[in-house]
């Protein structure tokens, strides 16, 4: 319950207790009592009485304590050796942090092993068929943090590997706590590189004893051929700065794509619109001189036709056997125009009408622009 509180839960556990009836005894366990976790439960609890099984917090009596001196780049092949050679079958191995609780997963699966993480950047159902496989044995090694650690319940866990020594002794404790338990027997292997050391010796202080060391018989504890599980925080942060100013980068360059793009589209409307204005303005000079064409091509072939009216004889007009219009007089007799509407006697081009139905001479010059306008007469 200690770290549970402090990592924010106090807040869900008031308001569960606003809703609970008040009881007449309430009971609070917690495997260690740091002063900040005391201050918390006399918030929760009335007038508390303490009872401590032991007077230093310590794992379980049937749990063996055991660290393994190993350079920090041998840790993830020193895992392997010991899965190998069976001293591990399974395993719930901690580390420092959720991107090294991934990246050995990937080096554990990459050499064969059935492993599977859990941390706090994993979904609740991914914790959960996580936990659930680890427990049913479709998963050899579960790879944690120790947040997503906390309550952890796996009936005859046979060993607990500290893969990461961890900063606080108290940790070290619930760490070693998840096997051993209900009196069942277990194994806390620690691989402590020695950068770690001080903090090995803080747990030691703590749990009041010497942490056996062991080494593996045959490993290659010098060899310098693995890569780093985790880069350098220096080089980490170089790569996240470079990263950050290449993703500015690409965002300048978007943005000024876009206005670029933005200001060729208003370009080609621009001329869009001028191509139009021209093409309606000549449109309409054309129309205009289409129909001045038409119209002096009218009056020209008005003015033909009535010059060769004027030209022709009597005998033509009246479809003679000159006449354009048939051969002989019943040609012209079927052709005889009627007087027009205008004047009596006078006919649609100007002349007199004859009692015949056939034209005279005109009097006058043809009228220019207008076309003869005739009649047929009704049978």
């Amino acid at each position: 319950a200690d770290r549970m509180l402090d990592m924010g839960f106090l807040p869900d556990i008031r308001r569960i207790l606003a809703h609970v009836p008040k009881p007449e005894q309430t009971l609070f366990f917690s495997a260690t009592m740091p002063p900040p976790i005391e201050a918390l439960t006399r918030n929760i609890l009335v007038d508390p009485v303490r009872v401590t099984l032991q007077k230093r917090a310590a794992p379980a009596r049937g749990v063996t304590q055991v660290v393994y001196p190993v350079p920090e780049k041998r840790k993830a092949a020193l895992l392997l050796a010991l899965l190998d050679q069976g001293i591990v079958e399974d395993a719930l191995v901690f580390t420092r942090t959720k991107h090294r609780a991934d990246r050995l997963t990937r080096v554990l699966v990459k050499h064969g092993v059935r492993a599977e993480r859990i941390h706090g950047n994993r979904s609740q159902p991914q914790r959960t068929r996580a936990l659930d496989g680890f427990k049913q044995g479709d998963f050899q090694i579960l790879v944690a943090t120790d947040i997503a650690a906390r309550g952890i319940d796996v009936e005859a866990l046979g060993h607990v590997v500290n893969f990461d020594v961890p900063t606080v002794p108290e940790d070290y404790i619930h760490r070693s706590g998840r096997t051993g338990r209900a009196q069942a027997t277990g194994e806390a292997v620690t691989l402590v590189s020695p950068e770690e050391e001080g903090t090995l010796r803080q747990i030691q202080r703590a749990v009041g004893a010497t942490l056996p060391r062991r080494t593996l018989e045959g490993f290659a504890y010098h060899d310098d051929s693995d890569a780093p599980l985790e880069v350098p925080l220096a080089e980490r942060i170089a790569e996240i700065r470079a990263r950050k100013k290449a993703d500015r980068e690409r965002a300048r360059e978007k943005a000024a794509a876009k206005e670029a793009r933005a200001a060729g589209a208003q370009s080609r409307a621009a001329d869009d619109r001028s191509v139009e204005d021209r093409s309606g303005s000549g449109s309409g000079e054309g129309a205009g001189r289409r129909r001045r064409r038409r119209g002096g091509k009218r009056k020209t072939q008005a003015g033909k036709a009535g010059s060769q009216r004027q030209g022709s004889t009597p005998a033509q007009r009246d479809g003679g056997p000159s006449s354009p219009r048939g051969k002989g007089p019943a040609a012209g007799r079927g052709k005889k125009s009627s007087p027009g509407r205008g004047t009596p006697g006078r006919s649609a081009g100007g002349g007199e009408t004859r009692p015949g139905g056939g034209e005279t001479e005109r009097s006058g010059p043809p009228q220019q622009g207008r076309r003869p306008h005739t009649r047929r007469r009704r049978p």
